[in-house]
């Protein structure tokens, strides 16, 4: 047996057990947050903007598709904001949605799902909460990962 000494494959290491850990920890608010449908999407990821009343959800699709999202302030819905949004033909084959979510409330936990247009292929139920206003003094957590080039 060989014994790897790089810092760097250590560094890798513990990066990699600490987002294991961290997403093993995540809620997953009755499991519903799974892709579902003949087109599901894939890859959901959320975005902040420069304004805390806007947040942006991306994800991509195997075949074409009208992408919506819904979402409020309530575990399992109602869903009392619904918005279309803009779809992209990929040179990967893949299609990229992105829908932008106005009119949030800094701070607000908010529910929210994505899908086509008739939720016939959908990503279930997941949350996020809404950026604060700068300056803010109230503790504001995320989580972020990524993939460093070799």
């Amino acid at each position: 047996m060989q014994s790897v000494r790089s810092g760097r494959f250590w560094a890798s290491s513990f990066a990699v057990v600490l987002a294991v850990t961290a997403l093993a920890v995540l809620p997953s608010f009755g499991g519903s947050a799974v892709p579902s449908g003949p087109n599901p999407p894939l890859g959901v990821h959320l975005s902040y903007l420069d304004n805390p009343s806007t947040a942006v959800l991306t994800w991509h699709t195997s075949s074409a598709a009208t992408s919506r999202a819904d979402w409020g302030t309530a575990v399992g819905g109602p869903y009392p904001f619904t918005v279309a949004g803009t779809n992209y033909a990929s040179p990967g084959g893949s299609f990229l949605h992105t829908v932008t979510l106005t009119g949030l409330t800094p701070g607000t936990r908010y529910y929210y799902r994505v899908g086509d247009a008739t939720m016939a292929s959908s990503y279930g139920e997941a949350s996020f909460r809404a950026a604060l206003v700068g300056g803010s003094t109230e503790t504001f957590s995320f989580a972020a990962s990524g993939v460093s080039p070799a």
